[in-house]
C-alpha cells in the first residue's frame, strides 16, 4: 500500500509525455534500475519510485494520456532532477485535439474489414456498446491514446472522435481500402490543423517520388503510403521517437511484396511465411521457397522481391514493436527516420523498374 504522508516538494501536472522511454530515462540517470510500487486507482495508474528513503517520485498514467510528476519526501530535491530528466528527454509535441472524421454510406462488412486493420497495427479495441442502433469501439495504443469509433448501421454513418496522434494514423490508414488517397491527405491535414500543405501538393510529390511505379501503387497501397508523405511535411514537430513516422510506407512495402508476388501467380493468404524461408538454418536471411522460384521463374525478379522482403523483416519488428525490456526498444530521431523513408521509396521505385518495366 502506497503511503503519501510524507512532504509534497514538487508537482508537474499533466505533462504529454512518451512513456515508453520514462523507465530508461530513471535508469539513465540513476546508474541502475528501481522496481515501481504500481497502485491503480479509477482515473489513473500510479508508479512510486523510491529513490532512496527520503526522496520519492509518483508518476501518474492519467486516462486522458498525460502524465503527472510528484516529487515527494523530506529530501525530495533528488526526485524533482529526475522528474525534470523525464520532462527534458519524454516530452512529446502533440498536435490539438482532433477534429472529428465523418464518413457516410459505410457497410457493417466494411467496419469488420477496418476494424482488423486497427488491430493489426498493434491498437488495442474495447467494444463499449453494441446494438441494433449504434455500436462504439473505444481505440488505445500503448501511449495510452484514446479514439472512439461511432457507427449506426441503419445509415452506415461513421464517426471518429478523439486525441492522439499516432492512433489517429493508424486508423485512418485502416481505411485506405475504401476511400480515395485525396480523402486520406485531406483527412490527415484537418485532423492535425495543417493549412501550409495542400492535398494536390502531396499527391504531386508522391507522383514525383515515384516516376514510374506510381500508376501501380495508385489506390489501397498509394493510401497508406500517403501517410507517410504526410508526416515528413511536418518541420516543426521535435519529438524523442520517429518511428511512427515511417509506419506506413513500411506498411506499404508490404502491399507491395503481395502485389509483386500476386502478378507472378502467387497468392499469400495468411503470412509470408508461405512463401519465404530462411537462406540456412537460424539465418535472419530470407529467400523465396524453391517451389514459388520455380513459379516466378526469373531469377532477376526473384532477387528483386527477396530484396523487399528482407528490408521488411531487419526493420519492421525492431521499429514497431515494443520489448518486454522497454528500455532496449528501438527508438530513431528525425533524420533516422527521413533516411529510412528514402530508402523505402528508392527500394520500391527501384524494384518495380526490375519487376514490372
Amino acid at each position: 500500500m502506497l503511503i503519501f504522508a510524507k512532504k509534497l516538494y514538487m508537482t508537474y501536472k499533466k505533462q504529454k509525455l512518451n512513456r515508453n522511454i520514462i523507465p530508461q530515462t530513471i535508469v539513465g540517470y540513476l546508474g541502475h534500475e528501481i522496481t515501481p510500487i504500481v497502485r491503480k486507482n479509477t482515473n489513473c495508474d500510479i508508479y512510486r519510485y523510491n529513490i532512496d528513503s527520503e526522496s520519492m517520485l509518483d508518476i501518474y498514467y492519467n486516462t486522458d494520456s498525460t502524465t503527472t510528476l510528484c516529487c515527494v519526501g523530506k529530501k525530495a530535491e533528488i526526485a524533482e532532477i529526475i522528474a525534470q530528466e523525464i520532462i527534458n528527454n519524454c516530452s512529446l509535441t502533440l498536435p490539438n485535439p482532433i477534429r472529428a472524421l465523418y464518413l457516410k454510406g459505410f457497410s457493417q462488412e466494411k467496419l469488420e474489414v477496418v476494424l482488423q486493420n486497427i488491430k493489426n497495427t498493434g491498437c488495442n479495441i474495447t467494444i463499449l456498446s453494441d446494438t441494433e442502433i449504434a455500436k462504439r469501439y473505444e481505440v488505445t495504443n500503448t501511449y495510452n491514446e484514446n479514439i472512439k469509433i461511432h457507427y449506426f448501421p441503419s445509415t452506415g454513418a461513421l464517426n471518429i472522435q478523439g486525441k492522439g496522434y499516432s492512433v489517429y494514423n493508424s486508423i485512418l490508414s485502416s481505411f485506405d481500402t475504401f476511400i480515395s488517397l485525396e480523402e486520406v491527405i485531406e483527412s490527415n491535414l484537418l485532423a492535425n490543423n495543417i493549412e501550409n500543405i495542400t492535398t494536390s501538393e502531396l499527391v504531386e510529390a508522391m507522383k514525383k517520388a515515384f516516376p514510374n511505379s506510381y500508376p501501380f501503387l495508385n489506390g489501397v497501397i498509394a493510401n497508406i503510403i500517403s501517410s507517410s508523405f504526410f508526416l515528413t511535411k511536418i518541420e516543426n514537430e521535435e519529438l524523442p521517437d520517429y518511428s511512427w513516422m515511417i509506419f506506413p510506407i513500411l506498411r506499404g512495402l508490404e502491399g507491395v511484396i503481395k502485389k509483386f508476388l500476386l502478378l507472378s501467380g502467387i497468392r499469400v493468404n495468411k503470412t509470408f511465411g508461405e512463401v519465404f524461408e530462411p537462406i540456412s538454418h537460424g539465418a535472419t536471411i530470407y529467400k523465396i521457397k524453391d517451389c514459388h522460384s520455380i513459379t516466378i521463374n526469373n531469377r532477376t525478379h526473384c532477387a528483386s522481391i527477396e530484396k523487399c522482403y528482407n528490408y521488411l523483416v531487419a526493420n519492421r519488428h525492431g521499429i514497431f514493436h515494443i520489448n518486454s525490456a522497454i528500455n532496449t526498444t528501438r527508438q530513431i530521431n528525425r533524420e533516422e527516420a527521413i533516411e529510412i523513408f528514402n530508402e523505402l521509396v528508392e527500394l520500391i521505385e527501384t524494384s518495380y523498374s526490375e519487376i514490372i518495366l
